[in-house]
């Protein structure tokens, strides 16, 4: 009997040396608005594929400051989706010396996807090449809107 017990204690001693696999970093997008010549909403929002949202308020959101909340799977797919189109291979800028034609007053954004050890980053000045980014730039600033942000930027 003692000689159970004693293998017993031993096992369950042995049981936490036990190693776990890490679990993977969810996926993550980080979407930061940048300000305009006027009451564009300036904020930033971090989402990742657990369902875990981030949105700081800096100017013109019906919020200032930091606020958690929870996002649907559903919500994360819609958002990414929308977003995956203009995903680069690395990084890529649409701002300043990169623009044909550059007009000053336009909001922009900085996308940053993080997965599977992959970071991908998407700085676009609204204003740059407008006519030919309508489109994208269009698909970008609509595609926060499958999130749940109304109470926080408030448009």
């Amino acid at each position: 009997m003692k000689r159970l017990i004693f293998v017993s204690m031993a096992m369950l001693a042995l049981s936490g040396c036990a190693t776990m696999a890490k679990r993977p970093d969810p996926p993550k997008i980080v979407y930061e608005t940048t300000p305009c010549f006027g009451t564009c909403p300036v904020y930033r929002l971090g989402v990742d594929g657990d369902g875990l949202a981030v949105f700081e308020g800096m100017q013109h959101t019906a919020m200032k400051g930091q606020r958690m909340f929870a996002v649907r799977p559903a919500e994360f797919a819609a958002f990414s989706a929308a977003l995956a189109p203009y995903r680069p291979d690395g990084s890529v800028e649409y701002v300043g010396a990169n623009c044909a034609t550059l007009a000053t007053d336009f909001p922009g954004v900085r996308i940053v996807w993080t997965d599977n050890g992959r970071t991908d980053t998407l700085v676009a000045d609204f204003g740059c090449d407008t006519d030919a980014n309508r489109a994208m730039y269009q698909a970008i600033a609509d595609a926060v809107d499958v999130l749940p942000l109304k109470p926080y930027v408030g448009r």
